[in-house]
This record gives C-alpha cells, sequence and structure tokens, in this order.
C-alpha cells in the first residue's frame, strides 16, 4: 500500500515500530502523526494492548519518541476529528 500514489493510509499505532515500515511509507509521501492525549483515547477490549487506560498512557509513552521522529508534520488531533481535517489541508497545501 505505501507505493500508491495520492492515497491516505492510516496506519497502526504501532507501525513506526519497525523501520522498514517508516522508511516504506516515507519513500512515497508525507507522514503526519495525528497526536490525540492518552485521555482521549478510548480503552478497548479488542485491542490486546489497549485494554486499559494505563495500557494506552504505558504505549503513548513509551512510542511518542517514535512517532515525533517517524513523521514529517504533527497535528493536534485533540480538538475534533473536523478540525484536524482541516489542520491537516492548510497543512498540506502550504
Amino acid at each position: 500500500v505505501s507505493k500508491e500514489n495520492g492515497a491516505v493510509i492510516a496506519t497502526g499505532g504501532g507501525c513506526i515500530l519497525r523501520e522498514s515500515n517508516v522508511n516504506a511509507l516515507r519513500s512515497n509521501g508525507r507522514l503526519y502523526f495525528l497526536d490525540r492525549s492518552p485521555s482521549a483515547l478510548t480503552p478497548t477490549y479488542s485491542r490486546p494492548l489497549a485494554r486499559r487506560s494505563s495500557d494506552i498512557e504505558r504505549l503513548y509513552k513509551m512510542r511518542y519518541p517514535l512517532y515525533l521522529s517517524a513523521s514529517d508534520v504533527r497535528i493536534d488531533a485533540d480538538p475534533s476529528p473536523d478540525l484536524t481535517a482541516k489542520q491537516i489541508i492548510k497543512e498540506f497545501y502550504s
């Protein structure tokens, strides 16, 4: 999928754990980090690594530096999905 042109690819949070994933994505586009605070994320039993708020907080702290280093642009995604999309569009076309 990372070889597609003109596509938006929403990866899972663990994608950045493999440098080869980041390199493949970076080779064909810009990487946006949609940064949401852990308190805005909902624990989900169907996601084994995020079943409890404490799990989400732990993963966030562990992965945050990786998200920052892998991304071209950090977007504050806490306000709302609509505002997040507007921020991405504004940044992309500026």
